[in-house]
């Protein structure tokens, strides 16, 4: 799929019975997402198959989770305050979302994850594979206690990177707290 920023769509199909012959348990559903210029191909293709249905289409804009919007602006907002000096700083970012820290935040399996749902939510630039592959290597404990077994660490190093992941928790958190706000003002 090629991603062009700010565009793409998702598209929910699902399979319908033919002459009652195929039961609700053998269906399923998929979510297909793509670039727009790939949607009216993509959407003709499915109208030859007479055992799929559209069920509904949306902008990918509509559907952005407000989680990710917050971990998107957590992210640009400690860029621009100076608290990630590192590309490995990402990787305490990827731990502390992991541990279930960030209300609603997906988990990622592998670095691989982590990186594809970075660029999904728009950060640039992302960091290496390796990098965090590397730096999860070196990390032992939990947050907040977590220490590092690599050989030019320090107290201060050590400090500064657990506080990479305390800022990033009090920023979402803030901003997390600013959407809830906002739906009750609304609702």
């Amino acid at each position: 799929m090629h991603e062009t920023e700010g565009t793409g769509r998702l598209l929910l199909a699902k399979p319908k019975s033919i002459n009652n012959l195929t039961t609700e348990k053998e269906m399923k559903d998929v979510v297909l997402r793509m670039d727009d210029s790939a949607f009216e191909t993509v959407l003709n293709f499915i109208k030859l198959c007479p055992c799929v249905e559209v069920v509904s289409e949306y902008s990918y804009e509509e559907v952005r989770k407000d989680v990710d919007i917050c971990i998107e602006k957590a992210i640009f907002e400690l860029k621009e305050n100076g608290v990630f000096r590192k590309p490995s700083d990402y990787t305490y970012i990827m731990q502390v979302i992991n541990s279930k820290k960030v209300k609603d935040a997906p988990f990622f399996l592998t670095p691989d994850m982590f990186r594809l749902y970075l660029k999904e939510i728009g950060v640039q630039p992302l960091p290496g594979r390796s990098t965090i592959y590397d730096t999860i290597q070196i990390m032992d404990g939990e947050y907040p206690h977590w220490t590092f077994n690599d050989p030019k660490i320090d107290e201060v190093e050590t400090l500064r990177r657990n506080n990479v992941a305390r800022q990033f928790l009090s920023t979402i958190g803030r901003l997390q707290r600013g959407f809830s706000d906002r739906i009750s003002d609304n609702g």
